[in-house]
């Protein structure tokens, strides 16, 4: 028996750091870790605006259930003036036991293209 279930939505841009520029949740990345699961994702402009959100569940929770995910109130990464570094994200290393933070960064902060152009 196959189930079909219509798409949903488990986050929108809410906080002023999610949509500074653009109102952005877009490009999820997730780790299972410990029976949660952490999804990161990109919020706001390409610009000096960029941040990356998480939203954490329980990995036996309904996943396709906004209820399940539980958003941090600020961002986890930001684009940083005093280094000039903006675009911040994470990757998975090789390793299982860690995670490897990573910038795939742009400069200069006036570098900005909309959601739809990335």
């Amino acid at each position: 028996m196959e189930h079909h279930r219509a798409p949903g939505e488990i986050s929108r841009p809410t906080y002023d750091w999610e949509t500074r520029g653009f109102k952005v949740n877009e490009g999820p990345s997730a780790l299972q870790r410990n029976g949660r699961l952490f999804l990161t994702y990109s919020a706001s402009a390409t610009d000096a605006n960029y941040c990356m959100g998480l939203l954490t569940a329980s990995a036996g929770s309904d996943l396709l259930a906004a209820v399940s995910w539980k958003k941090s109130p600020r961002p986890v990464f930001t684009s940083n003036d005093t280094t000039k570094q903006y675009g911040p994200a994470t990757t998975p290393s090789p390793s299982p036991r860690t995670v490897t933070p990573t910038s795939s960064s742009t400069t200069p902060a006036s570098t900005r293209t909309s959601p739809a152009t990335r």
